[in-house]
Parts: C-alpha cells; sequence; structure tokens
C-alpha cells in the first residue's frame, strides 16, 4: 500500500478484510478525535506565541473531551487486545 493517509489506509485494510470494517471504523473516528485535538491544542500554543509541541495535558481538558479521549482510548485498546489475539490464534 503507497497511500500516506492514515484513513485511506485503515479503509483499504476493511476493504482487504485484513482488519474487520468496525474496527477500521474505530481507529478513524479515535485517530480523528486526537488528530483534531492536537490541532487545537498546537492553534493555541501558536497564538500564545507559544512553539507548538505535541503534549496534551488531559487535566486541561474539559469534563466531556476527557471522556471522549478516555473512550477513544479504550477502543483502541479493545482493537489492539482482539488484533493480538487473532495474531496468536493464526487467523487472518
Amino acid at each position: 500500500m503507497s497511500s500516506a493517509s492514515t484513513r485511506e489506509r485503515l479503509r483499504a485494510a476493511a476493504g482487504a478484510g485484513t482488519l474487520p470494517t468496525s474496527d477500521a471504523r474505530t481507529l478513524e473516528a479515535a485517530f480523528d478525535l486526537l488528530t483534531d485535538l492536537k490541532l487545537d491544542h498546537q492553534v493555541a500554543q501558536v497564538q500564545a506565541e507559544e512553539p507548538p509541541d505535541d503534549y496534551l495535558d488531559p487535566a486541561s481538558l474539559d469534563q466531556l473531551t476527557r471522556s471522549y479521549l478516555r473512550e477513544a482510548f479504550r477502543a483502541v485498546a479493545k482493537v489492539q487486545r482482539r488484533i493480538a489475539s487473532d495474531v496468536d490464534l493464526g487467523v487472518r
């Protein structure tokens, strides 16, 4: 696969049957949330004339956003466990 887009790679993996479509959608949604949070954080840093970085303190987020972030991490971990289990079992 030669695509540079994470979203396209996830969709291609689902299309090829390498990754269940539901898992690809879960990972895409988590990726979108993390990307949006990172971008918002970096824009705020630039506006404050600070150098942008990739560190976002979850404590700086409102409660609802923190809950979305927590759920995204849980969803990614669940997909990772399922993939690891499939690898251990020799499932493709």
